[in-house]
């Protein structure tokens, strides 16, 4: 693709990479943030995101 000119692969590849980055910066805010509300992290609270 570079050879051709086009870099509508690497746009993709960037574009996934930074979707995922956001995914876990998400899940590791829930984590902190239910952290520091409880002083630990156990299942039953985790559970409580469900309903």
């Amino acid at each position: 693709a570079i050879q051709h000119g086009d870099a509508s692969g690497w746009v993709y590849a960037i574009f996934a990479i930074a979707i995922a980055a956001s995914e876990v910066a998400i899940g590791l805010a829930i984590f902190l943030a239910m952290y520091g509300q409880h002083e630990t992290i156990s299942l039953d609270d985790v559970n409580l995101l469900k309903h």
